[in-house]
């Protein structure tokens, strides 16, 4: 095995036990390394804020491989059928993986035909470029407004790059999604916040209530982690963790967590020596990373408990 297989391996196997297994350390190291805004300047500025947090997070479903590749003239053309639907999708991209290529340009030309596969009818044909991802070592190019646009489940995509061959050119398509589980948690973390910010603001001191217990999400960038040429997809992610103080739990706040951190909460108020109960993820929700494998090849990975759906105090 050679060191770069090696290296890949290692990697790959520390991002996997990471997430599956220590999902507190994967929070700490990220809280860390990034800052994380107050909740205060959360409330002051939610009007402003509020589309940039409707950035979508792509969550990968599943990727096709070229169902056959030949040589036409120094031409290498892929092949795709593709039969699915559109709906629920947001991305389709087309990945080049190109071992012949020593030096990488920013962008190379790519042909693109559009073609019912049962009539052969050519529904169009576009001239683009292929651009190039430095971290992730491939080129891409997003096709989902091209077949939006036809709307039709029933096509033959064949692409078209000059100077290579099929032993050196790996094409591949990832099809994903929106996840839509983490919108409608932020959806549903706001109006919750919101709703007790009014009922409690007339009762408890505001630095406190801004403090207490909550989940909270972070946009973050897997290339900032070194992370980018093991993980494909998605490129940035919207990761959710539970921050604050458990300091002042109230009855109103029993459904979300348990009776003994209630009493514990109480004690630690006259028994100092007593620990405070700790906000930590209470329910947990399933996602999908687009992964390189040791032999180059990209392959989804699901990965259990990533996604934190509500917080308590333990």
């Amino acid at each position: 095995m050679s060191n770069s297989s090696y290296r890949n391996f290692i990697l790959r196997q520390y991002f996997i036990d990471l997430l599956n297994i220590s999902h507190t350390s994967l929070v700490r190291s990220m809280t860390y390394n990034h800052h994380i805004v107050s909740r205060s300047i959360q409330i002051k500025n939610t009007r402003r804020k509020r589309l940039s947090d409707d950035i979508p997070s792509y969550s990968p479903m599943f990727t096709l491989q070229s169902s056959n590749c030949f040589m036409i003239n120094n031409q290498v053309h892929s092949t795709f059928i593709w039969s699915h639907s559109i709906e629920f999708l947001a991305s389709i991209e087309l990945i080049y993986h190109i071992d012949s290529i020593e030096t990488k340009t920013l962008s190379i030309p790519l042909y693109i035909k559009f073609k019912h596969s049962q009539t052969l009818i050519e529904f169009f044909t576009i001239d683009t470029y292929l651009q190039f991802d430095l971290n992730r070592d491939f080129y891409f190019i997003n096709i989902y407004q091209y077949i939006l646009q036809i709307n039709n489940q029933s096509l033959i995509i064949e692409t078209i790059i000059n100077n290579e061959t099929c032993q050196t050119s790996h094409t591949y398509m990832i099809i994903s999604s929106t996840n839509i589980r983490i919108k409608l948690n932020q959806t549903l973390k706001l109006n919750s916040i919101f709703s007790f910010d009014l009922q409690q603001l007339k009762q408890t001191q505001t630095n406190s209530l801004l403090s207490m217990c909550k989940m909270k999400t972070i946009q973050i960038k897997f290339e900032d982690l070194g992370l980018a040429y093991l993980i494909i997809r998605p490129k940035e992610y919207k990761f959710t963790y539970c921050d604050g103080s458990c300091s002042y739990l109230t009855l109103q706040q029993q459904s979300q967590t348990s009776m003994h951190a209630l009493f514990q909460s109480i004690i630690k108020r006259k028994k100092p020596n007593i620990p405070q109960p700790t906000c930590v993820p209470s329910q947990f929700a399933d996602d999908n990373f687009l992964l390189r494998q040791m032999d180059g090849s990209i392959e989804i990975y699901p990965i259990k408990d990533v996604i934190v759906k509500q917080c308590t105090c333990l």
